[in-house]
């Protein structure tokens, strides 16, 4: 028995890896077409078709846990934006012993609070899978990319105004959101910690896809560093790095190790990469198009006035440094969001180890 759940799942694997690399190219144009309209500010009422999600990517979304764009990773379609796809095939994560260990001792569990702190332990105490996605530097704007950073619900609903996702992501409280597929599973997830440069996720979730003869439940927690620099031109970049650590119920480590873990990997890394690309595309349209912008932050579903009124306030920002000739100087950023609290690190993240 133990040898026909290994076939199948083997064959189910090579089945979802080859539907992946023939996905991408559709994918891509459908996003491509997104990212244009969204320049132009015409956003048809038909919407375009709607982006499937890889099977592989329930489990997905608790290894990418984050949101950012960067929160549900693997169940967030792909977004094409300035990179093909044979370009984004190429960039790939790490799994190494080295670079676990060293993204392990770098979470700041001292500035979490006792509860945080125990979901945190438990997941390292328990991992079955740890992934470094690609790092990556792109041209944004810094309060732009802290607002999406913090409000993944605004690029899902983003997603779901331009009908390019039928994927559901709520916030159920200040810290936490619930994740909604078309098919009914669910994944939630909470920001343990938030800095300028540093942000804890925790995530829960069950994947029942056909690389599983049964639901696999488990736990993530995604650290994303984040660096910003501003160059002698103004202009900003910021460098993301996204630490994922998956941990599931016994019994399925197998499962995930020889299926799951391949496909998941490429697919988290592509998303990932796409979704930062989404982001600096954002940031540059809000230079040269606001009031497209406007338009699309006021057909957005289930986001309250005042969190529009904070994405219009990012965009009306960066319009107002591109008609000036330059960048204007990020606002001062909030208070960590924590029980432990601890200093604000500086406004300038130095360069990330890769």
């Amino acid at each position: 028995m133990l040898g026909r759940t290994r076939s199948n799942a083997q064959a189910a694997s090579i089945h979802q890896s080859k539907r992946h690399r023939n996905e991408t190219a559709e994918t891509a144009t459908r996003w491509d077409q997104a990212s244009r309209a969204i320049k132009r500010g015409a956003f048809p009422t038909a919407g375009f078709p709607a982006v499937r999600c890889y099977s592989a990517g329930r489990l997905g979304g608790m290894f990418c846990g984050f949101f950012l764009m960067l929160l549900i990773g693997t169940c967030w379609p792909a977004i094409a934006h300035g990179e093909t796809a044979g370009r984004l095939q190429n960039v790939v994560g790490t799994n190494s012993q080295s670079v676990r260990n060293e993204a392990i001792a770098a979470i700041p569990l001292d500035k979490l609070d006792a509860k945080s702190q125990a979901k945190v332990k438990e997941v390292l105490a328990n991992l079955t899978v740890f992934r470094r996605l690609p790092i990556r530097v792109i041209e944004c704007d810094p309060d732009l990319y802290l607002f999406l950073a913090r409000h993944p619900d605004v690029m899902v609903a983003m997603w779901e105004t331009l009908k390019l996702s039928q994927l559901q992501l709520r916030r159920t409280a200040p810290n936490s959101f619930r994740v909604v597929e078309s098919d009914g599973t669910t994944i939630t997830f909470e920001y343990l910690y938030q800095t300028y440069d540093t942000h804890i996720v925790y995530a829960e979730g069950v994947y029942t896809g056909a690389l599983a003869n049964r639901p696999v439940r488990g736990s993530c927690v995604c650290v994303l560093k984040t660096g910003y620099v501003r160059e002698t031109n103004g202009r900003y970049y910021v460098t993301s790095r996204l630490d994922a650590f998956l941990s599931v119920e016994p019994g399925a480590i197998e499962i995930v190790a020889k299926t799951l873990q391949p496909i998941g990997g490429r697919i988290a890394d592509s998303n990932f990469v796409q979704t930062l690309a989404f982001v600096a595309g954002l940031s540059e349209t809000a230079e040269t198009n606001p009031e497209g912008l406007h338009r699309l932050s006021r057909r957005l579903p289930n986001i309250p006035p005042e969190v529009r009124e904070q994405f219009d306030q990012c965009v009306d920002k960066i319009a107002q440094g591109a008609a000036a000739g330059m960048a204007v100087e990020p606002a001062v950023p909030q208070a960590p969001r924590t029980a432990a609290g601890g200093p604000m690190p500086a406004h300038h993240g130095a360069p990330l180890r890769r």
